[in-house]
């Protein structure tokens, strides 16, 4: 009986240590995503990051899915000589950490400066300006963020976008 029991708990014991999960979210289709800032640190499969210097994107747009503009770098961002730039490229632009309205990075008469700390609950707002018109995004979270599941589960939000929006 002994016997049974102990091959039965080992059997077990390898069933649960087999199937753990990975921590990756699996992105259905490769992206190339240009990030201004520190790049997200969750491990995600099918996405690569390319740390850029903004100023770079005036000479050379580069061949990305989108531009993701982190929290750190808004007081420089948001300044007037950009605002042309993020009307002109041609994949979305996705602010990460966004509480102030996006309108503060493509309008040339305003800053991150001109705005109080917002009371939005979102966690990224995206940006794209074309001939046929202009398209936005925000993205709230459906819990307040908490734990590094919920970035997760918003950032694969955000990348289903992308996916969807270069389809």
């Amino acid at each position: 009986m002994k016997f049974k029991l102990v091959v039965s708990f080992l059997f077990l014991f390898s069933i649960v240590g087999c199937s753990q999960t990975s921590d990756k979210l699996v992105i259905e289709r490769p992206l190339k995503i240009a990030v201004v800032g520190t790049e997200p640190s969750y491990n995600f499969e099918n996405i690569k990051w390319v740390n850029i210097n903004i100023d770079e994107l005036f000479e050379n747009k580069g061949n990305y899915n989108a531009l993701f503009v982190m929290e750190e770098t808004f007081f420089e961002t948001s300044k007037p000589k950009y605002a042309s730039l993020y009307k002109e490229l041609p994949y979305p632009t996705f602010f990460i950490g966004l509480n102030e309205p996006y309108e503060l990075f493509i309008d040339e008469n305003l800053t991150i400066s001109d705005y109080k700390e917002s009371e939005s609950v979102a966690f990224a707002q995206g940006y794209f300006n074309s001939v046929q018109g202009t398209k936005t995004w925000k993205f709230v979270p459906h819990n307040q963020l908490k734990s590094e599941s919920d970035y997760r589960l918003i950032y694969q939000e955000i990348f289903n976008t992308i996916i969807e929006f270069s389809s």
